[in-house]
Formats: structure tokens, C-alpha cells, sequence
């Protein structure tokens, strides 16, 4: 694959690398993977170019998908490099301050392809359960930690030799329940010729899966597509599969992340028919949603995954009941980026009171804790001669959030038609009683 730049054909890895080296960026290493329709290249830098790297490898994604490019960069620190651990004589006028801010600001979001910094177990230990073979539908805000428990867990997994596929349904919001599961049967089949590529013989379970993927691409260009015409390829994937597991002894592991986003009344449509085609199976789901965005099971027509039967539950939502607990657990998560950054302990950037507040204002969420934590350091960095982060630079960073939280939330409630107005609308009638009477 090639893509024309400014009159010179390039390859994607050799665009990948003169972003970096336009950027000034020495890179260690470059390595591309290569998937099936998909290619990632893993990008090795220096530890002290890592925070700018990050933001030029998020912007070369961009780059390629509007390309039209199926391509991913991931940055990592060369292991060679010692960080500067010396302390904060600056405090916020440091250049490690804002190293640490760049740092939050380009990790902050998780996702398949760019994981956690470094994972911080969360307070229940949900890593062990979601781990185990069992359908589980992982429930939490936005932020909470949803997809980075099963970024976390896909690695153990598949550190133990299990196969796993991921598909992240934000990509697929305005596609039917068929098309969706279309998607997934793709990647079924695709996992079933990677397992045999190098093999010198074709098994008859490879020369299903080419014959099943044949069918579904065929069915995928249809323009209209209802359940109905996936009634003959629905049992046809689970003897697939079923055997795949049973004569490789291979587990596989489904990763469905942000169910929220297909509509409400398709989801367990979609359930159902990816449940049957792994029923009997030595294969699992694993599901992240948003719980009240999210209509699992229809018991009017025994559609979906039925908890406690078919599927349990895991909550990732961590109240404000033990501040106490939740503080300790979310200045682990930040001190973890200070670290990369150099900073061997918060209380050199972020004053006590300030740490006390950014609890409070991020509501317990994770991904807002963090990403306040990052503005709050901006903040102060605008006061003259400031050395800490304060409780007011945290109230300002809040304030200005707010916007981009409103907004997060319509984009959650999208799937359902109406449900952006009726929230917002609830939202405003609880924040005048709370301000005004």
C-alpha cells in the first residue's frame, strides 16, 4: 500500500517515520504488525521525546484515516532511558510540570491499540474476575475505567495463549443489529485463517472459515439486511467455532467495547445472535457499556444475555460513599503519570487541598480525575510565581469542563432518539434546585 505525498509515493511506515523525524524525534525502533486489514505500527522513543511523540502519533492516526488508511501508531519509551526523578524546586514552572500535562493529556483515553500507561488495579480487583471464563458485561461512566480493565485483561489473556477478538462498537453506531454482527462473524473467521497461516496444511475447519467468510462478505454488501438472512450463518459460525476450540484447544475471548453506542433497541438483538453463535463454545463475551444507555436482555422475547444466567455483572462505578478509598485509589492512577514524567510525588505539584478536590469535582471518574488533574496544572501555571496547583485552580479547571461534559453526555444519549433533550433538561432542573432554591 502506498500514499501519495506532495508528489513522492511513500509507504505508511516510511510517512510514520518522517513524521517523527520532521518533529525532531529520534525514533529507537519502528515496527509494523500486520492484521488482517488493519496494520500498527509500534514507534520506540526516548523517554523525554515520549509526551510529544504521543501527540504526533494520535495526529498521524488521524492522518491515515483520512487517508483511508487502516493503520494505528502506538508509541513506547525505549527501556534504556533513566527519567529525572530530582525534585520540583519550580513546582508548576518546571518543565516535568508540563511534560506530566502533555502526558495526561495524549494517555488519558484508552483503547485497543494504545493501553493504559501503566494499569492501576481498581478496588474491587476486577482484573481477576473479568479474566475468567464467564460472558460479563462490565458497567461504568464514561471515564470509569471500562475499557482499560479489558485492554488489561485481553493482555493476561493473551499472554496465556488465548485468542481474542476486539471490536469497538462506537465505529459501527449507525449500522443494524445484522450489519454489526456481520462485523464480529468477520473477525471470527479472520482469527481462524491467522491461527493457521503458518501451517503447511489446510485443515477442513480453514476451509470452512474461507468458505463462512466468502458468504458473510456477500451478505455485507447487501443493501438491505434483516435477521432473517442470517438464520443459515448464525449456526454455521458456532460449528465453526465450536470445533476451532475443540480441535486447537484454543480459548477465544470477544471484546465488545461501548455497547452504549448502537441503538437501544437493537442491542439485544445483537447479543442474541453473537450468543448463539458461541453457545456450547469454549469462547466468552466481554461487554463495556453504560448502564442506564443499555438494554441487554428483552424478556418479552427471551432476546440478549440474561444476567445471572447468561451473563454476570461487574460495576466499575466507584461512589463518593468511601472518599477515603477512592482518593487513595485515584492518586495511584496519577501518580503513576507523574512518574513517567519524572515527578516522584504529587504533593511537589498539587497542594493537599487541591488533591482533596479533585475527588469531589471529577466525581470519582477516573479519566476526569485525570484530565482535571492536567488543567488544574495549567491553571496555576498562568499565576505568577504559583508553585503548586491550589483548590481554586482545580474549581476554574472544573468550570471550564463543563461544556465538554454536557457534550459527552448528548453523544452518550445519542442512541436513543430524544434522550439528549429529556437529560439535558433533567440536568438543568436539578442544577437550578441546587443553585437557586
Amino acid at each position: 500500500m502506498c500514499i501519495v505525498i506532495t508528489g513522492n509515493a511513500l509507504t505508511t511506515e516510511n510517512l510514520v517515520s518522517k513524521r517523527f523525524i520532521d518533529a525532531g524525534i529520534q525514533i529507537i525502533s519502528l515496527e509494523s504488525r500486520q492484521y488482517p486489514g488493519e496494520t500498527i505500527f509500534v514507534v520506540k522513543v526516548e523517554n523525554n521525546d515520549f509526551e510529544q511523540a504521543a501527540l504526533i502519533g494520535n495526529s498521524i492516526d488521524s492522518e491515515l484515516g483520512a487517508m483511508g488508511v487502516e493503520g494505528f501508531v502506538t508509541v513506547r519509551k525505549s527501556a534504556t532511558n533513566t527519567i529525572d526523578t530530582s525534585r520540583l524546586k519550580r513546582g508548576v514552572a518546571d518543565k516535568r510540570a508540563t511534560q506530566f500535562v502533555n502526558l495526561v493529556v495524549s494517555r488519558a483515553r484508552t483503547s485497543d491499540i494504545q493501553p493504559s500507561l501503566s494499569y492501576i488495579a481498581d478496588l474491587s480487583k476486577n482484573i481477576t474476575t473479568v479474566t475468567a471464563p464467564r460472558h460479563q458485561l462490565i458497567f461504568g461512566r464514561r471515564g470509569a475505567g471500562k475499557t482499560a480493565l479489558m485492554v488489561e485483561a485481553k493482555r493476561v489473556l493473551e499472554a496465556d495463549s488465548n485468542l481474542s477478538i476486539w471490536v469497538n462498537l462506537q465505529t459501527h453506531r449507525h449500522q443494524s443489529s445484522p450489519q454489526v454482527f456481520l462485523s464480529v462473524a468477520q473477525k471470527v473467521c479472520e482469527v481462524v485463517q491467522i491461527y493457521y497461516r503458518d501451517k503447511d496444511r489446510a485443515p477442513n475447519v480453514l476451509i470452512q472459515a474461507n468458505m463462512l467468510l466468502a458468504d458473510i462478505d456477500n451478505l455485507t454488501a447487501k443493501e438491505s439486511l434483516t435477521r432473517n438472512g442470517l438464520n443459515n450463518i448464525i449456526p454455521r459460525m458456532q460449528v465453526l467455532l465450536r470445533r476451532f476450540t475443540e480441535t486447537t484447544s484454543t480459548r477465544i475471548y470477544i471484546f465488545l467495547d461501548d455497547l452504549h453506542y448502537l441503538v437501544r433497541s437493537e442491542q439485544a438483538i445483537f447479543l442474541d445472535m453473537v450468543h448463539g453463535i458461541i453457545r456450547d463454545c469454549d469462547a466468552w463475551l466481554k461487554i463495556a457499556s453504560i448502564r442506564h444507555l443499555t438494554r441487554w436482555f428483552q424478556p418479552e422475547e427471551h432476546l440478549g444475555l440474561q444476567t445471572g444466567h447468561d451473563a454476570d455483572l461487574i460495576d466499575l462505578d466507584v461512589s463518593l460513599e468511601n472518599p477515603k478509598q477512592a482518593k487513595e485509589f485515584l492518586e495511584k492512577v496519577l501518580q503513576s503519570y507523574a512518574t513517567h514524567a519524572g515527578i516522584s510525588s504529587l504533593k511537589s505539584l498539587l497542594s493537599a487541598e487541591a488533591l482533596d478536590r479533585l475527588v469531589l469535582a471529577s466525581g470519582a471518574v477516573p479519566r476526569d480525575y485525570l484530565v482535571l488533574s492536567a488543567a488544574a496544572v495549567r491553571q496555576a501555571q498562568k499565576r505568577e510565581r504559583a508553585k503548586l496547583v491550589g483548590v481554586e485552580d482545580v474549581n476554574r479547571a472544573a468550570g471550564e469542563a463543563a461544556k465538554t461534559k454536557i457534550n459527552e453526555l448528548e453523544d452518550d444519549a445519542a442512541s436513543k432518539e430524544g434522550a439528549p433533550h429529556i437529560i439535558l433538561n433533567s440536568l438543568a432542573l436539578v442544577r437550578n434546585f441546587c443553585l437557586e432554591e
